[in-house]
């Protein structure tokens, strides 16, 4: 992708953002056309479609307050993630991935909060957890088949020391 088509793609999400930010807010308020996560814990995790563009998705994802309920930890092989939150505050807890397991460097822990935003690549262990009363809302910008076909759980992690008291 060329500097002219970077700058082009950009101008159309700012466009996009600032033309649905009450929509969004509606939305979020009234949890419009929202779906309930399969691949969740401990907490309510609901996310909607707001964007899709060629092979790229923007979904607004939502994990209720109140539960310290978290993803479960995964990693895509290919695609990326990209993160913005809007609301709430949580914990990022990322991880290098090496042959299907957590390198031995270990789990890296990042705290968010409003207008934190965050790149994960792939290969790179991640999952988000809800640390407040009130929901964590995060944007989220990937590959549009990333659930799909690029989303790998993984086993045998130990998710009690991940807990915040």
């Amino acid at each position: 992708m060329g500097v002219s088509d970077a700058r082009a793609c950009s101008g159309v999400l700012v466009r996009f953002l600032a033309a649905t930010v009450s929509n969004i807010q509606r939305e979020l308020d009234g949890r419009q056309g929202f779906q309930r996560d399969s691949e969740e814990i401990c907490a309510q995790v609901h996310y909607k479609n707001i964007l899709r563009h060629d092979d790229i998705r923007m979904n607004i994802v939502v994990i209720a307050g109140g539960q310290s309920g978290s993803q479960l930890p995964h990693y895509h092989r290919h695609g990326f993630d990209f993160f913005v939150v809007l609301r709430g505050q949580g914990l990022l807890h990322t991880a290098e991935v090496i042959d299907g397991c957590v390198s031995a460097k270990g789990w890296q822990h990042r705290r968010l909060e409003a207008d934190d935003s965050y790149g994960v690549s792939p290969n790179q262990a991640h999952f988000i957890q809800n640390v407040s009363k009130e929901d964590f809302v995060f944007l989220n910008v990937s590959p549009a088949e990333h659930m799909a076909t690029d989303y790998f759980v993984l086993d045998g992690v130990d998710l009690e020391g991940f807990k915040v008291a």
